[in-house]
């Protein structure tokens, strides 16, 4: 069943590549959690800001190749990021599963600051933190409201810059694959989605998977990249 997902995702993302507004647009799948879910969306990440090797900051990871001309992402270090996204249940799927009947969607918006660290050329390992706000269908549903998690564990990784010194061709960098790890806090089926189900827990870690698309690596001076 999981490689079935993973493999229903790439065919999408690559159908939907050009939609990305973001400097990266993903098509993402978030775990189930013991109660609703699983989850399914889009959205995209905004890299606030970098700092390379030399401890030089820039903008939206921007260098201007005449002032530096010899920058390349390798030498990036730290990076701060937003992620927006937003994703919806499976039509038809049972929102609790003591309550079969009640299949409307449920709808998820996500924030995420993050921090990486540019371990390797291809792989960037972070930390941050998930703002959740859930709504349901129309004004006779749950009211809206507000979860907050924690992720210790992010991991972007761009397979098709490993093993090579030819870092500065954008094909490259465009494909990566988008792994998190993220503890949220506990919900209730009563309290929170005003449902007679019993579900209700105080906690637990939920994994998300993404196939991302950075659209940016062909402009001119987008971390360091310098157009040929």
């Amino acid at each position: 069943m999981a490689k079935r997902r993973v493999l229903f995702l790439v065919c999408v993302c690559l159908t939907c590549a050009g939609t990305a507004h973001a400097q990266e647009g993903w098509l993402e799948w978030i775990e189930k959690m013991s109660g609703p879910g699983p989850f399914w969306g889009v959205g995209g990440y905004v890299r606030v800001r970098c700092w390379n090797d030399k401890n030089e900051g820039a903008w939206f990871c921007w260098r201007n190749p005449d002032k530096y001309p010899d920058a390349r992402p390798k030498d990036e270090r730290h990076i701060l990021a937003l992620g927006v996204g937003y994703f919806w249940t499976f039509d038809n799927h049972p929102r609790f599963v003591d309550t079969p009947t009640d299949t409307r969607p449920i709808h998820l918006l996500r924030f995420e600051p993050r921090y990486y660290y540019r371990f390797h050329q291809a792989l960037d390992a972070g930390v941050g933190a998930s703002l959740r706000r859930y709504t349901g269908q129309g004004s006779d549903d749950f009211t809206p409201f507000v979860q907050w998690g924690v992720t210790p564990a992010s991991i972007v990784f761009t397979p098709f810059a490993l093993g090579t010194k030819d870092i500065d061709n954008p094909w490259r960098r465009l494909i990566k694959v988008h792994v998190d790890e993220t503890w949220i806090s506990g919900i209730s089926a009563k309290d929170d989605f005003q449902s007679t189900s019993t579900y209700e827990t105080h906690g637990e870690f939920l994994g998300s998977f993404a196939i991302e698309f950075d659209v940016l690596v062909f402009a001119r001076g987008y971390r360091g990249l310098v157009a040929r």
